[in-house]
């Protein structure tokens, strides 16, 4: 890989891995209705003695996207900690970017144009000139982090910040008022969640984020007006539909790890602490979100 493309991804990549997980389920989103009924993505789970408060998190909003409802605010003041999918107080930058590199380049002998077969990198190439991406710039990477890059690369254009999503405003949070951020997860874990794809998904991954990047900011706007209503119905039925191609991928990226993530918070449950839990929002949803994971196990679990 050449200096400039090394130079090229390394501006193009400033996220934390937990943003990158949100990422393909945002450029699936279809649209959202709000809902009148509910309000808010919070839930919060009684202990033995203490509350673990679950909050669905976007993970890249813009600055019209605050002040965060009331609710949240206050179940960050009651909290004594903070859960995220990674320790992001912790989190070493120059880390976690050795580890895209690591696992997210293509070897030398292979290009994403041979990766993808000249039918797919001519159409990918050209859409992707559409928005306004060289996609030669990543030829040396695998699908996987290409389309995360397109997608960010969008996000980016239409004012969505990773800072500003609420990993990055209640790690600055916690920092100025000395609360602890726990992490349940590793970037080397997130990153392996892509990486262990099989190429022929990967590929489906990039052209279709390639496919969805022109309606982004209107799919956005609608996905944002269901996430402050607290519309889990339309975001449960969105999430089937977008992962109904991709079976493994779901298992993979929601299930699996909901479960992971259960067993996890209920050991929090015995603890004298209050927490606040951020997670990406769909995973409180639906049959297999943790809210349902956790009130099957006999725990009291009320929306705020």
């Amino acid at each position: 890989m050449s200096m400039t493309e090394k130079l090229h991804l390394r501006e193009s990549w400033r996220m934390p891995p937990a943003v990158a997980l949100a990422l393909f389920f945002l450029a699936c989103l279809q649209p959202a209705t709000a809902s009148e009924e509910e309000t808010g993505m919070l839930w919060r789970v009684s202990g033995h003695s203490n509350s673990v408060y679950l909050l669905g998190s976007v993970h890249m909003l813009r600055e019209s996207d605050f002040p965060l409802p009331g609710d949240i605010e206050s179940a960050y003041t009651d909290a004594e900690a903070l859960v995220m999918e990674l320790d992001m107080d912790d989190l070493n930058p120059l880390a976690v970017q050795t580890l895209f590199f690591t696992r997210g380049t293509l070897p030398d002998d292979t290009t994403l144009a041979e990766v993808m077969g000249e039918t797919r990198w001519r159409e990918a190439s050209a859409a992707a000139s559409a928005l306004g991406i060289d996609l030669s710039m990543l030829k040396r990477v695998k699908p996987w982090w290409a389309a995360i890059t397109v997608v960010q690369l969008q996000l980016g254009k239409i004012g969505f910040n990773p800072e500003l999503g609420l990993e990055g405003y209640f790690t600055q949070r916690a920092g100025a008022d000395g609360k602890p951020i726990e992490g349940l997860e590793t970037a080397a874990f997130q990153i392996g969640l892509f990486d262990s794809m099989d190429e022929e998904r990967q590929v489906e991954m990039l052209m279709k984020a390639l496919d969805d990047a022109q309606a982004l900011e209107q799919e956005m706007d609608k996905l944002l007006r269901a996430w402050r209503s607290g519309d889990t119905n339309t975001l449960a039925t969105i999430q089937s539909e977008s992962f109904a191609d991709f079976p493994a991928l779901y298992d993979a990226l929601i299930h699996r790890r909901n479960r992971d993530w259960i067993t996890a918070l209920s050991r929090l449950l015995d603890d004298e602490r209050d927490y606040l839990v951020v997670v990406g929002a769909l995973h409180l949803v639906g049959k297999d979100g943790v809210p349902a994971g956790l009130a099957d196990m006999g725990y009291k679990v009320v929306r705020e």
